[in-house]
């Protein structure tokens, strides 16, 4: 007897178990039980997660850093001028503390570049004096005072005849106000930085943002600083009977 008769017959023996039969896997099934490619589209749904997450840092460590340089330009431009000794400041003395902050932040120079416009419309520089008057001529102690501004340059002046109003330390600076804390007796300088910042690689998502920082100094060897038009006033205004 050959093998094949014997299989034949075991087949057809009471009692044998025939082997279970397979019914063909439906569509859906089989892509439930497929496992091939689970990396693939795991990593589809976190690469946009990640990518966002890697180009928002990359704008907001520049805007950290910006920020940071917008303020030590606008206390260095402010330590520049009220270091003056003589009492008054032409306008090339105020050139030379405004381009100062050509080497605080050199960033500007080559975003201006990028820009196709000049380096001092890109960083906004305004340095003003403001002198401070009694309110009560007959007062001795905790006088209350009243700030207006005596002259103002750059491209966004204070207003003169204007008494300025205290504010919070902690409010953002308005050109109307000043903080509580620098009312008193004397004169202060006050320089406001403003520079445009432009993210490189979400600009699409959030835009340009402003960053300014505003420096408040009292003049360190006269009571207050006033201003010599006789080099010219390019962008500078004085305040009559201030």
């Amino acid at each position: 007897m050959t093998a094949t008769d014997r299989s034949a017959r075991a087949v057809a023996m009471p009692g044998a178990t025939r082997p279970p039969v397979r019914r063909p896997a439906t569509l859906a099934a089989r892509l439930l039980a497929c496992r091939a490619g689970v990396s693939a589209v795991e990593f589809a749904l976190i690469c946009p997660v990640i990518l966002a997450l890697i180009l928002g840092g990359v704008d907001l460590s520049r805007y950290i850093a910006y920020t940071r340089k917008v303020g030590e330009a606008a206390q260095t431009i402010a330590s520049l001028v009220t270091q003056n000794a003589s009492g008054s400041v032409n306008l090339y003395d105020l050139y030379f503390a405004n381009d100062s902050s050509m080497v605080i932040f050199p960033d500007a120079l080559r975003d201006a570049k990028a820009r196709g416009s000049a380096w001092y419309e890109t960083i906004l520089i305004t340095i003003t004096s403001v002198k401070f008057s009694q309110t009560s001529a007959s007062c001795t102690g905790n006088c209350s005072y009243t700030a207006k501004v005596a002259w103002s340059y750059g491209l966004r002046q204070r207003p003169c005849n204007v008494a300025l109003t205290p504010a919070s330390d902690t409010a953002e600076p308005t050109p109307g106000t000043l903080p509580a804390n620098v009312f008193g007796p004397g004169s202060v300088i006050v320089v406001e930085a403003a520079y445009v910042f432009t993210p490189i690689l979400a600009n699409a998502l959030i835009g340009t943002r402003v960053i300014a920082r505003t420096s408040y100094l009292a003049p360190r060897y006269v009571p207050a600083i006033a201003f010599d038009p006789g080099m010219g006033s390019t962008a500078t205004t004085v305040c009559p009977g201030v």
